[in-house]
């Protein structure tokens, strides 16, 4: 019989979708979009983004905590650009 788990996995936590945030055309050069998310457990974050030419940056702000992210993004085949956020510690990203 399995036992319950005593750690939360990171699979449980809240998800922030990069893709649902800068929805289709608004993830232009000069954008900026912000937005509140609310999870089930009643937590919320607001999540503010401005992008530039090839880059941007993304604020998260959760209770009296904020953090940065930097943003890159790359041509798609079709037309557009694909973003991906930079790993503050390894500053790699995709």
């Amino acid at each position: 019989m399995p036992r319950d788990r005593q750690r939360l996995t990171l699979e449980s936590g809240p998800k922030l979708d990069l893709a649902k945030l800068i929805p289709s055309g608004a993830g232009k050069p000069g954008s900026h979009i912000q937005c509140v998310l609310t999870y089930g457990s009643g937590e919320t974050i607001t999540a503010t983004v401005r992008l530039s030419d090839y880059g941007g940056v993304l604020k998260l702000s959760f209770q009296e905590r904020q953090q940065s992210f930097s943003l890159v993004s790359h041509p798609r085949h079709f037309g557009g650009l694909q973003w991906y956020v930079v790993c503050p510690r390894t500053t790699r990203y995709g």
